[in-house]
């Protein structure tokens, strides 16, 4: 995606990359998402804290997917990568993956962003239930 592909964001709006992948994941207008955020405690350019993300999701309908194999006893499970999740989420229409220090939107297994996604591993997601 490109930049001008949200229609209504701000074109000196930084630091939003929550507010974009929530507004992919949700199908919903940036600017409607960027309300939420706001309304939720988010400041315009600054980073968003992680309770305002939930606090949004929930408000969007979206829940949140276990990104991580679960192994009964085993307590030191390993994330997900990026590559991996996007190659295991091809069958999800829309989502919002979240690795640490930024957020991204996916569509069928594809980043729907215009920030490169580095190959870390994700840390939550969160989808619109079926």
């Amino acid at each position: 995606m490109e930049k001008q592909d949200f229609i209504g964001r701000p074109a000196n709006e930084t630091l939003d990359c929550h507010v974009r992948a929530l507004t992919v994941a949700s199908g919903r207008p940036y600017p409607e998402v960027h309300a939420l955020f706001k309304a939720a405690g988010r400041k315009d350019g600054h980073r968003t804290k992680g309770h305002v993300t939930v606090l949004v999701a929930g408000k969007l309908g979206l829940r949140l997917i276990n990104t991580r194999p679960i192994k009964f006893g085993d307590t030191k499970t390993k994330r997900v990568t990026v590559t991996k999740f996007l190659n295991d989420v091809e069958h999800v229409e829309l989502c919002a993956a979240f690795i640490r220090g930024h957020g991204f939107g996916v569509t069928k297994g594809v980043v729907a962003d215009f920030v490169a996604v580095s190959p870390r591993a994700i840390v939550t997601c969160w989808a619109v239930p079926r």
